[in-house]
């Protein structure tokens, strides 16, 4: 059986910043409501889950129009990555191509349903995945979902790439390694392994043996 390596989405696999916040606006010009999102703030959000974004999105709102709100601002969002997708990391699909040669690999995000599936849709990746999970799909917390993907496909050995603090925490809640995808949304983390870019992690992988 390979090893497995599980990636975080949002500045580790792509940068979808510019079409989540075009999908956030134009929902809420659909729904009437003044919200108007930056670049910044949507930035802010990234590796929170649902509950944590509306909060912070949608602060003066009731919880239930919060999470209706939140709702509304993820289809205006996948809509919007289905015909401007992310952009990927340099050479994607490359490294991809060659870490499924040793390796299986699969998502965890703190996303909700559907996001996961834009990406690989969008950007064509379906066949590098053996499979996927977020919060939207099965309610669960990112440490959570990471360690039923290990224990759904039975891995014996599983790193974590990941771009915030956050991811780090969650990793370490699994008991499994984690590798910062120091090019993402996230600040520097001190004593872990980093990649620059995500044509590093190859190399890195062989480094530490793994």
């Amino acid at each position: 059986m390979k090893n497995a390596l599980i990636f975080d989405l949002d500045g580790t696999l792509w940068d979808a910043l510019e079409s989540d916040t075009i999908g956030w606006n134009k929902a809420m010009i659909k729904e009437g409501k003044p919200y108007r999102f930056t670049l910044e703030e949507t930035s802010s959000y990234m590796g929170l889950t649902p509950e944590e974004t509306y909060v912070k999105a949608f602060p003066n709102e009731s919880e239930n129009e919060q999470e209706r709100l939140f709702h509304a601002c993820i289809a205006g969002e996948i809509e919007e990555l289905l015909v401007n997708p992310g952009t990927l990391y340099p050479h994607e699909y490359e490294v991809l191509e060659t870490l499924m040669k040793d390796y299986d690999l699969y998502i965890v995000s703190n996303c909700d349903s559907g996001y996961i599936e834009a990406y690989l849709e969008a950007c064509h990746t379906e066949k590098y995945f053996k499979d996927f999970l977020s919060v939207g799909k099965t309610g669960l917390v990112k440490h959570d979902n990471i360690k039923k993907i290990i224990a759904d496909h039975k891995i014996q050995k599983a790193i974590y790439i990941g771009d915030t603090r956050k991811d780090y925490d969650e990793s370490t809640l699994a008991d499994i390694p984690f590798i910062h995808a120091s090019y993402g949304f996230g600040s520097k983390i001190e004593g872990v392994e980093r990649i620059s870019s995500l044509d590093e992690l190859p190399g890195l992988l062989k480094k530490i043996g793994y």
